[in-house]
């Protein structure tokens, strides 16, 4: 399958297109941006010769079989529209969309491309990371050794952001999708209420309920000064609690019975190799030898939520369309 990328900026190329490079099924011909000296660059940095385009339909028409869109945040609503009315299986970076309108929009469009056979995927790349993967592996266990799990709790810690950092509505809508995409990885999906504690471009928190008893909280910062990405989950059970340090790829396990401590080494987050996982599946989807890793409620719920919490203090999900 030959794809495209629609939005040459250095994260497409970083997190799709080098990960993505001689994967099997998968090819990258074409590259489109109103930029043409952004072209230009991304092609030497990628290191292979490319169709370039700065007209967006001369780009959806040049034979690709797939757009991957990474575009600006507030045009990927549109540019999945445009994928998708152009018949094309579409990678689409996160959020889908970027208000309450668009996300209106998104249970309809996603159900359209559904109809015409067309994949669509996005990046929540913690779902093909080791330590998460470990964790989810390990659930079971811990529940019968702790009891059923009643709270989650996710936090990281990033660089600061550059001085045209392009998320001037908030790190929640940038982040709040991906950690809501790791509880129900690791839960699966239940109907909750959330609440917004804070949101400015380099902090948010929230925190709510399922109506499965797990209460939540979501939390980060982009405040280093190192270029580091530290993240931590802490679930609590009704007798322990696991911490993992997904960065240092360490797992602490708590027995609050026997007051004791197990410390476990694993696998820490690999970046280049969680990203590529991502890139894998959505060859392997469009080539029809793998499910997309991602539902439609997937996609839709993740959006949902960072939409509606960026827009609004408190929000009950109570299914589609709610």
């Amino acid at each position: 399958m030959k794809y495209g990328i629609l939005g040459c900026g250095k994260h497409a190329l970083q997190s799709h297109a080098i990960p993505g490079r001689d994967l099997e099924g998968l090819k990258l011909v074409a590259i489109c941006d109103i930029s043409e000296k952004q072209l230009v660059s991304f092609e030497e940095d990628y290191g292979r010769e490319l169709a370039k385009f700065t007209d967006k339909k001369e780009f959806l028409s040049s034979g690709i079989n797939a757009v991957l869109i990474g575009t600006p945040d507030e045009f990927h609503y549109q540019d999945l529209v445009s994928v998708i009315e152009a018949g094309l299986h579409a990678f689409v970076e996160k959020p889908l969309g970027v208000t309450p309108k668009e996300v209106r929009g998104l249970e309809k469009l996603l159900s359209y491309a559904s109809g015409r056979g067309l994949v669509v995927s996005s990046c929540h790349p913690r779902r093909y990371d080791s330590p998460f993967i470990w964790l989810k592996e390990n659930l079971s266990r811990f529940k019968d050794e702790l009891g059923i799990p009643i709270e989650f709790r996710f936090d990281f810690s990033y660089h600061k952001p550059s001085k045209d950092w392009k998320h001037k509505r908030g790190l929640l809508l940038d982040h709040a999708n991906h950690e809501i995409d790791l509880l129900h990885y690791l839960f699966g999906h239940e109907e909750f209420e959330a609440a917004k504690l804070a949101n400015s471009f380099d902090h948010y928190q929230i925190v709510g309920s399922r109506d499965d008893g797990i209460s939540f909280s979501f939390a980060g910062t982009r405040r280093l000064e190192s270029r580091k990405y530290p993240e931590w989950v802490n679930i609590r059970f009704e007798r322990g609690e696991v911490l993992l340090d997904a960065h240092q790829g360490v797992a602490r396990i708590n027995y609050h019975d026997k007051s004791s401590i197990d410390e476990i080494k694993i696998q820490p987050t690999d970046y280049e190799s969680r990203g590529r996982g991502t890139m894998i599946n959505f060859a392997r989807a469009i080539n029809g030898t793998e499910d997309c890793y991602l539902s439609s409620d997937d996609l839709y719920f993740n959006t949902a939520m960072s939409v509606m919490l960026t827009e609004n203090q408190n929000w009950r999900y109570n299914g589609r369309n709610s």
